[in-house]
């Protein structure tokens, strides 16, 4: 076909992106293959997840019933009943694998028989773990034959949303592994439940997911995801009048991933776009986003001020949830201000109110937070105990962002005691793990730390290499507080190499 081709590292995940498409099927893999003597492997893989169509040989060497995906799929779907025709076209409407519960709850007119016959006519597989699964082209495929079912789509939208919301408590609970791992399973109905949801209108499901959903990405550090999911859901939400709460809490949440990401300037804005709604509650999710604006750019006096206008607030109608969140980061501004004893108190208030919700993702974070300032406060043996506590939680929830901050605290620790091979350990852990789901703050952070190990043991060349590349990327984000700092830390890493 292409007799000098050969395999680079782009070819190989292109290759494997393939070959998952297609399912390994071996005419689809034959016939992608013979493009590559008129076009490389990443264009190939585009053009078969645009269309089907593009699966035809550009050869004339196979016989006509095999020159397309097409023409194989099509002498397939015409030896069906009409009967067995309409329930695949049915079942297409399922993303990926789905539970037979599913099916039954979506398709509550098909029988076991109508499943057993598609079995047999190896249309529908049956896996190891209990689910069922379509061979996406032959997914595609009866989608384009059948019409869409309004009725179905919305079955299927109602039951996988209502699986997530669901949810909700055991994503924060010492379950949550179970939780992740069920979700996990169905992201592709889940996707798909989502899209029809909005395109639908059907906002009070959608602010009911909303929260578990949020957790779920968060958690998994899939923070660029959730990012383009609430772009595509408030393009068609502004300026819906009905659309009740749900614009304002999805762009409180986007919020929230600019600042985990250090697109501070960006979030600054999302809060203003709250401020403009004249709603009681978008006034105030813009002041926390302001306010953790303010704290992560050095300006903890303002930060503080909006936290306790916060505070009154949501104590006055009852918001524990909410309340535990403002608690923790009136504590965090109150340690910016080498405040100890308030800060400690307002932890205190967090944390207990956290315990009362069962909201063990909030009680790792306030329990870290805790061990920072008793790192502050020379109280080592405390912050050793506080770190593994909150490590503990973080691993069993499988909060990967919590599991990174925590790494580079210990790593903070164990700098104090100047043992810093185990500091390093620990930074390089965290940094493996920001690094992995794309949050460039704590990516700064932590390179800066581990320069200043180097630094500590006299390895200047590693030192100024870690710093540069910690203000490069934060050059990327803004932060210009961070900035300063990260100056500050190359210009003395310079004068000791000298």
């Amino acid at each position: 076909i292409a007799p000098r081709f050969q395999l680079s590292e782009n070819d190989t995940t292109a290759v494997l992106q393939l070959c998952h498409l297609v399912d390994g099927l071996p005419l689809a893999l034959e016939i992608a293959a013979s493009w590559t003597r008129m076009m490389d492997c990443p264009t190939i893989l585009q053009q078969t997840q645009k269309s089907l169509d593009f699966l035809t040989s550009p050869l004339g060497d196979l016989p006509a019933r095999h020159q397309s995906i097409r023409a194989v799929l099509a002498q397939s779907w015409q030896m069906l009943s009409a009967h067995l025709r309409h329930v695949l076209g049915q079942l297409a409407h399922f993303a990926g694998s789905f539970p037979l519960e599913a099916a039954v709850a979506v398709l509550p007119e098909r029988s076991m028989l109508d499943l057993a016959r598609l079995l047999d006519k190896s249309l529908l597989q049956w896996r190891t773990n209990g689910r069922y699964a379509m061979h996406e082209l032959l997914r595609q495929f009866a989608l384009e034959q059948t019409r869409i079912e309004t009725a179905v789509t919305q079955r299927h939208s109602d039951y996988f949303l209502n699986f997530v919301a669901a949810r909700d408590k055991q994503l924060v609970s010492l379950d949550a592994p179970n939780a992740i791992r069920e979700i996990q399973l169905e992201r592709d109905n889940i996707y798909l439940a989502w899209e029809t949801a909005v395109s639908t209108k059907q906002w009070p499901l959608l602010q009911k997911t909303l929260p578990a959903l949020t957790n779920f990405f968060t958690f998994n550090g899939l923070l660029p995801e959730l990012e383009t999911l609430f772009n595509k859901t408030m393009l068609a939400v502004q300026g819906v009048p009905n659309a009740q709460t749900l614009p304002i809490l999805i762009q409180y949440q986007h919020g929230l991933i600019m600042i985990k990401q250090g697109r501070y300037e960006e979030a600054a804005q999302i809060g203003k776009r709250l401020d403009q709604l004249s709603d009681p509650l978008a006034a105030q999710l813009n002041q926390l986003l302001l306010a953790q604006v303010d704290q992560f750019q050095g300006r903890a006096k303002q930060a503080i001020e909006r936290y306790k206008q916060n505070a009154a607030y949501f104590e006055k109608v009852q918001d524990h949830e909410r309340l535990v969140e403002v608690y923790l980061w009136l504590g965090y501004a109150y340690v910016l201000q080498t405040q100890f004893d308030e800060a400690l108190n307002w932890l205190q208030e967090a944390l207990q109110l956290s315990q009362l919700l069962q909201s063990y993702h909030w009680q790792s974070t306030i329990i870290r937070y805790q061990g920072n300032i008793f790192i502050d406060q020379g109280h080592v043996t405390k912050a050793h105990i506080a770190f593994e506590q909150a490590l503990n939680i973080s691993r069993t929830l499988q909060d990967r962002i919590g599991m990174a901050a925590i790494f580079h605290s210990l790593g903070r620790l164990h700098v104090s005691e100047k043992n810093y091979d185990e500091a390093m350990r620990h930074y390089q852990n965290a940094l493996e793990i920001v690094r992995q789901i794309g949050m460039k703050r704590g990516e700064v952070v932590t390179l800066n730390s581990i320069g200043n190990i180097y630094k500590h043991t006299q390895q200047y060349d590693l030192a100024i290499k870690h710093h540069k590349q910690a203000l490069s990327i934060n050059n990327l984000l803004g932060m210009k507080g961070v900035a300063a700092s990260l100056l500050n830390n190359l210009s003395l890493s310079y004068k000791s190499k000298k």
